[in-house]
C-alpha cells in the first residue's frame, strides 16, 4: 500500500520521471511514507513546478480513501466539494 501511495503521488505531481527516494516508517500511530523528489529533470534540466501540489495530493488522497472505503480525513471531502 505504501508503494502504491508513493507511485500515485509521483504520478499526481508529474514526477514519475524524476529521481525519488521513499522513506517509510511505522514508529507512529499510522505507518506512512516521506518522499524526496529531485525536481530537476535528468533529461532536460527543467524544474518541476510546485504549483497546486497540495491540491493534487489532496485529490489523490480523497480518491484513495473513497476506493478503500476508509476515511482518514473528513475535512478532505468537505474541502473538495467547496
Amino acid at each position: 500500500e505504501m508503494m502504491r501511495a508513493t507511485n500515485g503521488a509521483l504520478r499526481a505531481l508529474g514526477a514519475d520521471d524524476r529521481q525519488a527516494m521513499t522513506i517509510s516508517h511505522s514508529d507512529e500511530e499510522h505507518p506512512h511514507v516521506h518522499l524526496l523528489i529531485n525536481r530537476v529533470s535528468p533529461d532536460n534540466g527543467k524544474h518541476l513546478s510546485s504549483s497546486k501540489e497540495k491540491l493534487k495530493l489532496s485529490e489523490l488522497s480523497l480518491e484513495y480513501e473513497q476506493e478503500s472505503g476508509h476515511v482518514f480525513c473528513e475535512e478532505r471531502a468537505i474541502n473538495a466539494e467547496a
